[in-house]
């Protein structure tokens, strides 16, 4: 019986650590104005992954119902703090940037990459990331769990 107790134990630890991340910082060139990185062929953003850097990637669509995520909450704060990011339309991005469009399902989302690896992202369609879609304050509170925010 003890055996049995000692391996749940384990496969619990187990579950709720392996999305336990530390803050981390992005590279110091994100670290600026609070701009959209221009990258009309997303040659910018696959140089970045392949050079395995850490960065953040706002996607959206413009079929989407909540396009003023991209503009009034994600990129609004990401302006506030001074973190350039990258803006990627899903549609020319799936042509241009397929590693990041088959990251996700829905529209709009952001992704935070580590060293070139996407260590989570918004689900549009999961209730647990509601709060970061409905305010910068929600956004803030999902966004600081991976990010430092000063170089």
């Amino acid at each position: 019986m003890s055996k049995n107790r000692l391996l749940i134990l384990t496969i619990l630890f187990s579950l709720t650590s392996c999305n336990n991340v530390k803050p981390f910082k992005l590279d110091d060139k994100y670290y600026n104005k609070g701009n959209v990185i221009q990258d009309e062929n997303y040659e910018l953003l696959n140089s970045a992954l392949n050079d395995k850097e850490s960065f953040v990637v706002v996607i959206y669509s413009l079929l989407t119902c909540i396009n003023n995520f991209k503009d009034d909450i994600a990129g609004s704060y990401l302006s506030d703090k001074k973190i350039d990011y990258y803006l990627v339309d899903y549609e020319s991005g799936k042509q241009y940037a397929t590693t990041i469009t088959s990251t996700i399902k829905y529209t709009p989302s952001v992704l935070i990459y580590k060293k070139g690896k996407c260590i989570d992202y918004l689900k549009a369609d999961n209730n647990d990331y509601i709060e970061a879609y409905s305010s910068k304050e929600g956004f803030a509170s999902w966004f600081e769990k991976y990010i430092i925010l000063e170089k």
